[in-house]
C-alpha cells in the first residue's frame, strides 16, 4: 500500500495474516483505527505514515475530533515478529501506538523515528514479546487540554521488554512514563523529560512524577529532567529498579 490518502475512514488498514507487507507514504485521518497488524509471522515494513486531521478543521472540543482524541487508535500492533516501523506520526488520538494481544501474542520489532502529538496515551503497551520493543528517536506529547495524559504506559500483564533510547517527552501531561508490568522490563536510556505534572498549579492532588515505576524491573540511565518536582517514583511492587547517571535541576 503506497502513496495513499485515507480521508476519514472508520478504519484505515487492517492486516491480519498479511506477511511481508509494505506500507509506505500513507496519510489520512482514520476515525477509530488507522493501521492494525496481527499474526504477521514474517517481517513487515511500515514507513512514512502521517495520521493527522486532513480534511478537517481541528478543534480539540469539536465532538468529532474529541471522540477520536479519546477513543481512536492511530497504530495498533498485536502479534507481529521482527517488524520495522520508521518515520511515522499521529496527532489527536486516544492511543497513538498501541501494543496489544488478540490471543496470538505481542510484538517485537524496531520502531525508529516515531511520534505522537496530542494523544491521551502516546504509547500504550499491554503486551510485547521477550525480544522487546526497540524504540529509538521517539517524540511523545500528551492530549491537549488534558490533565490525565501519560506518554508511555505499560500495563500489568506485559511480560516482555520495552526499551527506549533517545526519546523526548513533553506537553500537557500528568506523567511521562508509568510502568505497571510485574514481569516485564522497562529501559529508558538517554531520554529527555521536559514537562509533566500539568495540574500542579491547581493543587487538587499530590504532585505527579515524571516517571512512575509501580511494578516490575526498570533501568533509567543517562536521562535529563528539565524541571523540578518529583522525577522518579518507585512503587512497592518494583523489582530491582536502577537509576544511574541522570541529571535534573
Amino acid at each position: 500500500v503506497e502513496n495513499c490518502c485515507l480521508l476519514n475512514p472508520y478504519e484505515g488498514i487492517n492486516f491480519v495474516l498479511a506477511h511481508r507487507h509494505l506500507v509506505r507514504n500513507v496519510t489520512g485521518y482514520p476515525i477509530w483505527r488507522g493501521l492494525f497488524v496481527d499474526e504477521c509471522y514474517d517481517i513487515g515494513h511500515i514507513e512514512n505514515i502521517h495520521f493527522w486531521p486532513f480534511g478537517v478543521t481541528y478543534k480539540a472540543d469539536d465532538p468529532f475530533c474529541e471522540w477520536i482524541n479519546v477513543n481512536g487508535t492511530a497504530f495498533e500492533f498485536a502479534r507481529t515478529d521482527w517488524h520495522y516501523v520508521s518515520n511515522t506520526f499521529c496527532f489527536g488520538y486516544g492511543r497513538g501506538y498501541y501494543f496489544s494481544d488478540h490471543g496470538h501474542g505481542g510484538t517485537n520489532g524496531n520502531f525508529l523515528g516515531i511520534g505522537a502529538d496530542s494523544c491521551r496515551r502516546a504509547v500504550l503497551v499491554e503486551q510485547s514479546q521477550k525480544q522487546g520493543l526497540l524504540i529509538t528517536n521517539g517524540e511523545f506529547v500528551g492530549r491537549w487540554t488534558s490533565e490525565d495524559s501519560v506518554c508511555l504506559e505499560t500495563g500489568d500483564e506485559n511480560d516482555g521488554a520495552v526499551m527506549l533510547t533517545n526519546c523526548s517527552f513533553w506537553g500537557p501531561i500528568k506523567t511521562c512514563v508509568e510502568s505497571r508490568c510485574r514481569t516485564g522490563r522497562l529501559t529508558l536510556n538517554a531520554c529527555e523529560f521536559v514537562d509533566w505534572d500539568v495540574a500542579q498549579s491547581t493543587r487538587t492532588r499530590e504532585s505527579a512524577p515524571a516517571i512512575a515505576i509501580l511494578a516490575g524491573r526498570a533501568t533509567i540511565q543517562g536521562c535529563s529532567f528539565e524541571q523540578g518536582g518529583v522525577h522518579l517514583l518507585i512503587g512497592e511492587d518494583a523489582i530491582h529498579p536502577t537509576a544511574v547517571g541522570n541529571q535534573a535541576p
